[in-house]
């Protein structure tokens, strides 16, 4: 349960983190060089090669770095805002939605055999 108090934390914090991440980026991140690992690499050159997407397919490792631009992050300030709307994640449930979506399955597999042995019916020569 989060109380007005732990959202000004939340809040504070998320953009303390936000702001240490761009410092980290900038400062840090370009001081290494830093590349994809091998497994990466290995794939995508196996995905060349069955693709054909490439005249020259090489194993070459390629340069990464830290992307801030991921939903993730961007959605991190919006946190405390969407917790005063909505409430917490445990405060609601998806189930209604997901028991709803199985019965119009049922429902749905029902009048297709349903419409489909009519048919079938239809067709037979007496």
């Amino acid at each position: 349960m989060h109380t007005d108090e732990t959202l000004e934390v939340l809040e504070a914090v998320s953009g303390s983190l936000g702001n240490q991440l761009r410092i980290f980026s900038q400062d840090t991140c370009s001081t290494f060089a830093t590349r994809e690992l091998r497994r990466e690499a290995e794939s995508r050159r196996r995905r060349q090669v069955r693709e054909g997407t490439s005249a020259t397919v090489t194993g070459e490792r390629r340069p990464r770095l830290l992307n801030l631009r991921t939903y993730k992050l961007h959605a991190l300030g919006d946190y405390a805002a969407h917790i005063r709307m909505y409430g917490t994640t445990d405060s609601y449930s998806t189930q209604v939605v997901s028991l709803c979506c199985d019965w119009c399955l049922i429902l749905h597999s029902y009048t297709a055999t349903r419409v489909s042995s009519n048919i079938a019916l239809a067709n037979v020569d007496l």
